[in-house]
């Protein structure tokens, strides 16, 4: 049984991931890499600081298995400690808290501030309505299983 939920969690939290992109992508259109948090995260992780274009693919791979690993563990989690929240209202939390440690990580990582990055507040937001998307999404799909 727990096996199937965590498949089931890691494929609810690849789909998820999508739900995301319509954020992703506005920031990537307006401000390139750099707008995108979780992506620049992702791509300095695997490639460094180059920023070919063929490294494209990777970044994207590499923040939808972040978001398959999330989603196998909020599976889990969620059925250890049930709670008498709905699941959707739960991954809201677990998409704030994901935000929040977005915002945490990223200078660490990409040696960009995320709130001093002379884009404004823009990628910030953007970043949290996609976390935000994306935690809705995968309540939504876990429902039920």
């Amino acid at each position: 049984m727990e096996l199937s939920l965590v498949l089931w969690g890691i494929l609810a939290g690849l789909v998820a991931t999508v739900a995301a992109l319509p954020f992703e992508g506005y920031a990537y259109h307006r401000w390139g890499i750099r707008g995108v948090f979780e992506w620049h995260e992702v791509h300095a992780s695997l490639f460094g600081f180059q920023s070919r274009r063929a490294h494209r693919l990777g970044t994207l791979v590499g923040h939808g298995s972040a978001g398959a690993l999330a989603g196998g563990a909020f599976a889990l989690g969620t059925s250890w400690l049930r709670l008498p929240i709905p699941l959707p209202v739960q991954g809201l939390g677990l998409g704030f808290l994901m935000w929040v440690v977005t915002l945490v990580v990223h200078e660490g990582i990409t040696a960009v501030p995320p709130l001093r990055n002379g884009m404004g507040g823009g990628p910030a937001g953007a970043s949290l309505a996609g976390h935000l998307a994306y935690g809705a999404a995968l309540g939504l799909l876990l429902i039920g299983f």
